[in-house]
């Protein structure tokens, strides 16, 4: 392997671990219900009431938190693929980063409006 694809794979690898540890940490803690089965209440420490009324809110826009998280698999898959390939490609692999970014930045915004607006709807009842 030459050098400046070791490099871009060690670039590529930083990336990828970045964006696992934000989309990743984020919906695997953060965004667990009560059961541990799927990712719908925010922070497991929230009371069983306060906790049941968010894992509501997440469910009414479930569809684009779940397309959301359907193309940032999509993005990292292709990612994954330009790396294994025999020959590198710099500008396909450099857009593929940008994607799985774009896509990272796509499901945490859908996931953190949901809660700005059932936190700023509670604190108005």
């Amino acid at each position: 392997m030459d050098k400046s694809r070791f490099l871009l794979a060690i670039i590529a690898a930083f990336s990828i671990l970045i964006n696992v540890l934000f989309a990743g940490v984020a919906l695997r803690v953060w965004l667990r219900s009560a059961d541990g089965s799927t990712p719908t209440a925010v922070l497991s420490t929230l009371p069983d009431e306060l906790r049941d009324e968010l894992r509501s809110a997440v469910f009414q826009v479930d569809s684009r938190i779940a397309a959301a998280q359907t193309e940032l698999r999509q993005s990292r898959s292709n990612l994954q693929s330009l790396l294994s390939a025999d020959e590198p490609n710099p500008q396909a692999l450099q857009s593929a980063l940008v994607d799985v970014r774009e896509d990272t930045l796509r499901l945490q915004t859908e996931l953190h409006a949901v809660i700005f607006q059932f936190y700023a709807t509670a604190e108005q009842q």
